[in-house]
């Protein structure tokens, strides 16, 4: 989900990855999925579970495959695929992550020869937006992209899910993990700068390893209290939020020693409760709840009462009808 007032730019380039390569064998020639978007060490990373481990000669016959469409080094760890970005990308990702309320989305989506991306925006940033995304639609890169779409989307399944589904993809091969953290009021307040005081919604501007991190805040309330560092549209209630915290730390080393990632990440408080809402595959859940159990367990996390609240199909969840798959 995306917050109510948020505009959407959609890029596609037909040339970014090859359209035939050895990942396609391993992962049995499905030509469209999704693609998770990090940010380790400072820099960006595309990461693909292709499930299971690659040897050396499978890994230099993709890592050519790859780096003939300008993507960087690529590595594997715990059945994970990650590239590093054609510097292109790179910098245009940079650039629209430096303003403040905007974010690259954390899906990209792979489909035969393109491959599609989002730029997150609201309404104050839609001119330095525009001016960066000109200057990289115009720029002599080597990459072949097209602006497909810009401006608003308020629909309940998120921009990138929907457009997943109108080229073929099946959301029922997905679900939606909710866990919750049932905080006392001493604990909100001295936890993380005491934000989740604030009911609404918590958007991290990337997944990241860092322990210092910026989230996308939208209020439900009439005010906000703590360290928001920009005020993105006061009236709306939108700010973004410098956050020094071992959460997304401690969560990215269990996700990438588990070898899953998950699609979507957002968080939602009621001033009292905080609870993730993360997207995964149905065939990931084992894995994935073995994951969050080890991270529960770490050490800045297991003095909080933290659960496993639901498990939903993807579409229901957007939806607001929530079988137990």
């Amino acid at each position: 989900m995306i917050p109510p007032g948020c505009n959407i730019a959609l890029i596609r380039s037909s040339n970014l990855r090859p359209s035939y390569s050895h990942v396609d064998e391993i992962r049995g020639k499905h030509k469209l999925r999704f693609l998770n978007l990090l940010m380790e060490g400072g820099e960006w990373l595309i990461a693909e579970n292709v499930g299971r481990g690659i040897g050396q000669n499978e890994l230099s016959r993709i890592e050519e495959e790859f780096r003939s469409k300008g993507a960087g080094d690529v590595f594997i760890r715990n059945g994970i695929l990650y590239s590093r970005l054609h510097s292109a990308n790179n910098d245009l990702m940079s650039k629209i992550n430096g303003i403040p309320g905007c974010r690259i989305g954390p899906l990209h989506i792979w489909n035969m020869d393109d491959v599609y991306f989002t730029i997150e925006y609201f309404p104050e940033q839609a001119g330095k937006v525009s001016d960066i995304l000109l200057d990289y639609l115009s720029c002599d890169h080597s990459l072949s992209v097209s602006l497909e779409y810009m401006g608003n989307y308020s629909g309940r399944i998120p921009f990138m899910l929907n457009l997943f589904q109108s080229l073929g993809g099946n959301l029922g091969d997905y679900c939606i993990v909710t866990t919750g953290w049932n905080a006392t009021s001493n604990e909100l307040a001295s936890e993380t700068s005491g934000i989740f005081l604030n009911p609404g919604l918590f958007y991290p501007k990337a997944m990241s390893d860092s322990d210092t991190n910026e989230m996308i805040y939208y209020g439900k309330g009439n005010n906000f209290d703590g360290p928001a560092s920009e005020i993105v549209d006061r009236d709306q209630r939108i700010y973004q939020i410098t956050l020094k915290t071992r959460f997304f730390n401690d969560f990215y080393e269990s996700m990438k020693e588990s070898g899953i990632w998950p699609l979507i990440f957002n968080a939602v408080s009621d001033g009292r409760t905080v609870t993730n809402n993360m997207m995964i595959r149905n065939n990931e859940v084992e894995g994935f709840t073995l994951a969050l159990r080890q991270h529960f367990g770490k050490r800045a996390r297991n003095i909080h009462v933290n659960s496993l609240v639901s498990i939903v199909r993807a579409a229901e969840h957007f939806t607001g009808s929530k079988e137990i798959p």
